[in-house]
């Protein structure tokens, strides 16, 4: 199949998944609305996939996003513009407790990102 690849996870001799990296996007809110979605051939590392996608948010919504927050997969990329970046970590010594509330907070919901994905997987054949 010409628009699928082989995606070796974990060990490289294996091969796990056929099918290509996507990427989304999407509101911090509680409804979750997906603003931006790509699919990448290969398997391109988590950097290489943000700003693509960075990219064609204000196409869709309009405006760029004040913040992202991505795993520790793209903490190589730097900031795009004005947008602020936030990956996971220890907090600060620094930080107030409610700082730490709020950093947990956001980082918490990323991560119910991973359940929409799963649903687009089986019932929208992504």
């Amino acid at each position: 199949m010409p628009f699928t690849a082989g995606m070796a996870k974990g060990k490289a001799h294996q091969m796990d998944a056929l099918g290509n990296q996507v990427g989304l996007m999407a509101t911090g809110g509680p409804t979750m609305i997906i603003t931006a979605i790509l699919a990448f051939e290969g398997n391109p590392h988590d950097r290489q996939t943000i700003e693509p996608l960075l990219k064609q948010h204000p196409s869709i919504v309009g405006q760029a996003p004040k913040e992202w927050v991505v795993d520790r997969g793209g903490s190589g990329k730097r900031p795009m513009g004005h947008t602020k970046r936030s990956i996971p970590g220890k907090p600060r010594k620094s930080d107030t407790p409610y700082q730490k509330q709020k950093k947990r907070k956001k980082f918490r919901r990323r991560a119910a990102m991973e359940p929409r994905i799963g649903h687009l997987k089986t019932e929208h054949r992504l």
